[in-house]
């Protein structure tokens, strides 16, 4: 998706949108990928570089965060400290 097709569909302020993409590129949540157009300019695309994310929550309310990328997978593991059960 382009950064305009992702202002219409989620209905946020353009800055907005280049702020958040900017935070998920960096943390290689999604790729940019740049297409030339006919005209001599170009645009940016999107992509999501990530098939799902794990959020776990251990006893004492700590929790963890993963993401398994394209590239990856999780392991069968939850994050240290963290118990799915």
């Amino acid at each position: 998706m382009t950064t305009g097709e992702i202002v219409d569909r989620c209905d946020i302020p353009l800055s907005s949108a280049y702020h958040k993409l900017e935070r998920l590129a960096d943390a290689s949540m999604i790729d940019e990928r740049v297409e030339a157009r006919a005209d001599g300019h170009h645009t940016s695309k999107y992509v999501l570089n990530i098939e799902a994310v794990l959020i776990a929550l251990s006893n004492d309310q700590r929790f963890g965060l993963e993401s398994a990328h394209s590239r990856g997978r999780f392991s069968d593991e939850p994050p240290s400290g963290c118990s799915l059960a």
